[in-house]
């Protein structure tokens, strides 16, 4: 099945007519490379900013591919991207994609923007008749591909490295991503090369795929989510996971300042990082149990929104805090509230289940105190 974003449906490509173009990029990858991390992570992008995007989503046989006619999907499309990756030459579908994109590019109907995935355009090149794409090339021949074929897929490969193309190596800098994903066909997500990310954005858009359980609660199948331990630089995490119960270990994360969770089906808080400043837990319905946090010594705002949370254990431990703010949740108590020195501000709202406060006035810098609708506590608009 292919998708195209964001108009169309997956037979537009073979019925539409040849006089236009009905997408503005053609993505030629191969999936086993990059499917599911930078593929993913470039598709969403173009749609999320509109552009028309073809993307096969199926790796195809030889026999499939000419039944699909894919060819006829890259001439309805206005810019080709092949993603060069060190398996690409080994696909005769790619190759063939390849060779069809180089053909229509010579006669001025479309534009090819390479991408060389953790290879270099001398590997593509072939020059000398070395390199890893001229190991897969002899592959083919000693497989019995028609010598005129292969050499068309070779002067494919060295027409496209003479065209200005995108370098990414290992090291290769991209600072933020924001991707909303559909996991009824994304099943899985390695973010382990973009080491130099510094702000990760990661959504599940639940409208399609979720489906109510027995009790009227959605249920939505989780994604494999791989490589969050490797984005060391990250600063700024936020994941919106429906369907996540348990996350992957975060205390690698060393530069981390801002942790946003919004994970309704959450039970289990990873280890996190020492460096973390801020610490957002919104929707964590499943979420009964803080664990001991006095090991985030630097840790200076707090906000529990709509969860589940019945105590905060090691509260009183948290000496930088400077912001507490706790909405809609089912607090009991708030032991060791008193000891938070360093508090700044102080909201706490719709928490009915909350019996009381303790003594907070040794809070010499508490400047700003909201305690608004918790039936069991005597309303305060400020100290």
């Amino acid at each position: 099945m292919a998708k195209e974003g964001p108009y169309g449906d997956s037979s537009s490509a073979s019925s539409a007519s040849l006089t236009g173009n009905n997408f503005d990029v053609f993505l030629s990858f191969r999936g086993s490379d990059t499917r599911h991390g930078f593929t993913d992570v470039l598709y969403r992008s173009l749609v999320d900013h509109g552009v028309r995007t073809f993307l096969d989503e199926e790796e195809l046989s030889d026999g499939e591919y000419i039944k699909k006619q894919l060819p006829e999907s890259i001439k309805l499309s206005k810019i080709g991207i092949p993603i060069l990756s060190e398996d690409y030459a080994s696909s005769k579908p790619c190759l063939r994609e390849l060779a069809q994109m180089v053909e229509w590019r010579k006669e001025g109907r479309m534009i090819i923007m390479p991408v060389y995935f953790l290879i270099t355009a001398w590997d593509v090149e072939m020059k000398d008749g070395k390199g890893p794409y001229a190991d897969k090339i002899a592959a083919h021949k000693e497989k019995g591909v028609d010598p005129d074929t292969v050499q068309k897929w070779v002067d494919a490969l060295k027409e496209v490295t003479s065209v200005k193309g995108r370098q990414l190596t290992e090291s290769t800098s991209l600072a933020t991503l924001r991707l909303t994903y559909d996991s009824s066909k994304l099943k899985s997500l390695d973010i382990s090369n973009l080491t130099n990310l510094k702000e990760l954005y990661l959504a599940n858009n639940m409208e399609e795929e979720a489906s109510p359980g027995t009790d009227g609660y959605l249920m939505v199948e989780p994604i494999s989510l791989l490589g969050i331990g490797k984005v060391t630089k990250v600063e700024t995490l936020k994941l919106c996971l429906p369907g996540f119960t348990k996350l992957p270990e975060m205390d690698a994360l060393k530069q981390l300042r801002k942790l946003d969770l919004q994970c309704p089906d959450l039970q289990h808080l990873p280890r996190l990082p020492k460096s973390l400043k801020k610490l957002t837990l919104r929707d964590c319905k499943s979420l009964k149990t803080l664990p001991e946090l006095k090991y985030l010594m630097s840790l200076s705002g707090l906000e529990l929104l709509l969860c589940s949370v019945m105590e905060i254990e090691g509260l009183q431990h948290l000496s930088s805090l400077v912001a507490l703010l706790i909405s809609h949740c089912e607090l009991v108590k708030l032991d060791g509230l008193e000891c938070l020195t360093s508090l700044r501000t102080l909201t706490i709202s719709y928490c009915d289940s909350l019996q009381g406060l303790p003594d907070l006035s040794n809070l010499k810098k508490l400047r700003t105190c909201h305690i608004q609708h918790c039936k069991n506590i005597t309303q305060k608009d400020s100290l």
